[in-house]
């Protein structure tokens, strides 16, 4: 065995005496040799049980690197060569090669100055003088200042893993050891109020600690533009709900069995429109009866109209005629109210996991929506109906009851919430803007007149639609996307480690005013410029990108606004504050009220 090889097989028996044994001692050393040191302990070989997972590779390019310097490794390399009280404390674990040869070093004499040696090749040229050897109370401060050394590095490394920055990107270091920067979070009352604040501070590429998993946030659509490209196209909004209902993500799984079972969801939504918009528009106008009968001071409680709205829209066209009866709406609402709130909140926070009454109910109103899904689909399986439903499409695919069960799943809860946002936030906008409440009137008079609502005719109410892609940016209806990087990537000169989380913080690029002039003005006639569509899409709001969820949506509001304005005038109620809730979708925190009136 070389001089060198002994050497470091002395500095694996000394390591292991210390406080916690190997486990930090070598640990430590063999995470420095891996960035570091050209040489391997003896024994050991590179493989995959001694590589780095992909987060730690990418953690550790910042400080951490230097806390353990190749002069701290060349004094542990010195000290297992000379000292006697590695022989003593050794003992009876295993008789050293050397012991029957006493160190030099052991006799007495007077102290010499100590000096690491180098000779491992390429560490430049060996010293001219001979190193000389240390007394006994030297080594001895040298073991024990190797000794902390190695237990503070393993204490950093360990202890607080997360206070590494991964790739540069800037960012917040973790508050808090488990939860990261989860408490920043909280107290930011949401996580898009974070991500708000944080892009204010450090720019358009952040990062963060969400436990102690890496997150970098990009705050820019030249960002998003660079990002999107190598990433596998997939629905952001669909992968963070299914993760929320621990469901199998579209990035699980066969690439082509995805792709084929995301068509059929899409293909689902466009058919159920086609068959269904007679449907809608019946329900529009059985909302616009109601308004029309109240008095025209009566307050109107807006959010509380477009949900049950939505729900009758979405249950009726993704599970038939059984839900004409108010009472399994109103059963199926309960239930979707009691998931949403835990979706919205509970689980961002952790607070789900830590009220067991809270728990209860989630999960109950889970099994109980579950089970009214496997009713229908059990109805419908091997059937004709007049009307085509959501889930006949997904009966007609090569899917299994679970992942039918799943898909109607998701387009019940998102369809439902993002339908009755969106038309909350468009109808209420319009109370404020009298100008755009006229030019949209105007448009539907001279599209439409007084005959029915066709596919057709709503292809050619533009001016409707940009009310709508502006209700959309105003509000920031969704104001987080997220992704997995599936390989590592590159963003404005930073890497971004594989499996890394990266959210696109979109209620911050839809409120940046380098993209958008007056950001925070309602003002549809912005796109009327192909620049601001483009960036809408770009950002899954409209054309090919935009979610089926929402598309469903943009078709419902355009019947309902296209009933309504025809009809009504729609009114602010004065001296109402209208405040914002920031989830998964924005919605008012409280109530929206508006009064109507007869156009005559």
């Amino acid at each position: 065995m070389s001089a060198r090889s002994r050497s470091r097989a002395r500095l694996t028996q000394t390591l292991k005496l210390l406080p916690g044994g190997a486990g930090v001692g070598v640990a430590v050393v063999q995470r420095v040799r891996h960035e570091q040191h050209p040489l391997h302990l003896p024994g050991e070989r590179k493989g995959r049980r001694g590589r780095w997972s992909p987060a730690e590779r990418g953690t550790a390019r910042g400080p951490a690197r230097h806390l353990l310097p190749q002069e701290a490794l060349d004094v542990l390399l010195a000290v297992a060569q000379v000292s006697p009280s590695v022989h003593r404390r050794i003992g009876d674990q295993q008789q050293a090669p050397w012991a029957a040869h006493p160190c030099p070093c052991s006799q007495p004499g007077p102290a010499r100055p100590f000096l690491p040696r180098r000779e491992a090749a390429g560490w430049g040229r060996a010293a001219a003088v001979p190193a000389a050897r240390p007394g006994p109370a030297m080594l001895d401060f040298a073991i024990f200042a190797v000794t902390f050394l190695l237990i503070l590095v393993g204490a950093v490394l360990y202890l607080y893993p997360a206070s590494r920055q991964a790739s540069g990107i800037p960012g917040l270091a973790p508050t808090d050891d488990k939860d990261g920067n989860l408490p920043d979070i909280i107290a930011s009352r949401s996580l898009h109020e974070f991500l708000l604040n944080l892009h204010e501070k450090y720019g358009p590429l952040v990062s963060f600690w969400f436990g102690r998993r890496l997150v970098v946030s990009l705050g820019s659509i030249d960002l998003l533009k660079q990002h999107v490209n190598p990433n596998r196209s997939s629905d952001p909004f669909e992968m963070m709900l299914k993760s929320f209902l621990r469901y199998q993500s579209s990035l699980n799984g066969d690439t082509g069995e995805s792709h084929l079972r995301r068509k059929l969801y899409e293909s689902g939504v466009t058919k159920s429109l086609q068959s269904n918009l007679a449907l809608i528009q019946k329900l529009s106008e059985e909302l616009l009866a109601k308004w029309l009968s109240l008095p025209e001071a009566q307050h109107v409680p807006l959010c509380q109209h477009m949900l049950g709205f939505a729900m009758k829209s979405v249950t009726q066209t993704a599970m038939g005629s059984s839900f004409e009866d108010d009472q399994e709406v109103i059963r199926f609402r309960r239930h979707h109210d009691a998931i949403w709130s835990e979706i919205g909140k509970g689980f961002l926070d952790g607070s789900l996991d830590k009220n067991a009454t809270r728990k209860k109910l989630y999960e109950d109103a889970l099994k109980e929506m579950e089970s009214t899904l496997r009713r229908v689909i059990k109805e419908r399986r091997g059937r004709s109906f007049n009307r085509h439903v959501f889930i006949d499409t997904l009966l007609q695919g090569n899917l299994s009851d679970q992942q039918i069960l799943e898909d109607a799943m998701i387009f019940s809860l998102a369809g439902c919430i993002i339908t009755a946002n969106l038309c909350t936030w468009a109808v209420y906008f319009l109370t404020t803007s009298e100008d755009v409440q006229q030019n949209l009137c105007k448009e539907v008079d001279q599209v439409l007149g007084k005959g029915p609502i066709t596919h057709e005719k709503i292809e050619q109410l533009r001016y409707c639609r940009q009310v709508l892609c502006e209700t959309v940016r105003t509000a920031k209806l969704t104001p987080i996307a997220a992704q997995l990087q599936e390989l590592e990537g590159r963003v404005d000169q930073h890497t971004i480690p594989k499996e890394t989380l990266v959210l696109y913080a979109l209620g911050v690029m839809l409120q940046d005013s380098s993209s958008w002039p007056s950001p925070y003005k309602f003002d549809p006639e912005r796109f009327n410029e192909d620049s601001a569509m483009k960036n809408l899409s770009l950002l899954g709001f409209s054309g090919s990108q935009e979610c089926p969820e929402l598309r469903f949506a943009y078709m419902v509001a355009t019947v309902l606004l296209s009933v309504l304005v025809r009809k009504l005038y729609l009114h602010p109620v004065k001296g109402q504050v209208m405040e914002t809730k920031y989830e998964l979708v924005t919605s008012p925190k409280e109530e929206a009220w508006i009064t109507v009136s007869k156009r005559s």
